[in-house]
């Protein structure tokens, strides 16, 4: 199990699975009903510790930047009063996790995956790569 605390330590820890072999699963901040983000044989990456947040007005509406470690709870914690977001209501679900698989919310009446406007990975050769609609890399972000 590894605890990386940034991407370049992700990074780090990719590359190393990679060069040895091993496949690599990863655990955002939250559950799974059937334990499906642990792999038998696997480095596992627990992002668990990756709780970066900010929080940015922007006129009425708001965005934020954070990290793969943050659950529902958190945000519901650190959002600032008046401002809606779309995760779902159960307190320990991961929100990466649920960003990133479409998500639906009893709080909004979009999906969280729409909500996305970019996101920093680390892809499967160790690469750090920031997508967006917009960057190089679209195909991957219509793909995530």
């Amino acid at each position: 199990v590894a605890t990386p605390s940034s991407a370049s330590e992700v990074q780090v820890v990719v590359r190393l699975a990679r060069e040895h072999g091993m496949s690599f699963s990863v655990r955002g901040g939250g559950h799974s009903y059937v334990c499906n983000g642990f792999k038998k044989g696997s480095v596992h990456l627990d992002m668990r510790s990756m709780k970066s947040f900010h929080f940015h007005e922007d006129g009425e509406y708001g965005y934020v930047q954070m990290g793969p470690g943050l659950t529902n709870a958190d945000m519901q914690r650190l959002i600032p009063t008046g401002y809606q977001y779309a995760v779902g209501t159960c307190p320990t679900v991961g929100v990466v996790g649920y960003l990133v698989h479409g998500g639906s919310s009893p709080r909004t009446t979009w999906l969280g995956n729409t909500t996305l406007f970019s996101m920093d990975v680390v892809i499967a050769n160790g690469t750090a790569l920031t997508l967006s609609e917009s960057s190089p890399h679209s195909d991957l972000w219509k793909a995530m």
